[in-house]
């Protein structure tokens, strides 16, 4: 499945049923990273897990933008566009944490748990 946001086609992950969980990857990866851990939790949950923008099958045209303001309204615009249910529950790795993150502290309401697998820090607002 794919979406349109800001002018990127977003590849999108969706299988399971049950309380949602959006995955992130890190770098230099997609959403084929998070593969493994899908299979064990899709009989419980609905698992969400996108090629972020510029990575696997989601290009990002030259003019996209990736501060984290942009990100953490990409990731809202994404969320409510694959109309997945808020409060989700969030993992994230690598840089996919800094974005998660950005939209986490951005969208406090719509993150019911949240997980952080080798995340890093590139703002002081979290």
């Amino acid at each position: 499945m794919s979406l349109v946001i800001q002018g990127v086609n977003v590849f999108l992950t969706d299988c399971g049923s049950g309380s949602p969980i959006l995955f992130l990857h890190g770098a230099p990866d997609s959403a084929e990273m998070w593969t493994g851990v899908i299979e064990h939790l899709k009989d419980q949950h609905r698992c969400f897990a996108p090629d972020l923008p510029g990575f696997g099958r989601s290009p990002a045209p030259a003019d996209f933008t990736c501060s984290l303001e942009n990100m953490a309204r990409f990731l809202n615009e994404f969320i409510e566009e694959a109309a997945i249910p808020t409060p989700l529950n969030l993992v994230v790795a690598d840089f996919g944490a800094t974005y998660g993150l950005s939209w986490a502290v951005t969208y406090p309401q719509k993150v019911g748990r949240l997980a952080i697998v080798g995340g890093s820090n590139f703002s002081s607002r979290y």
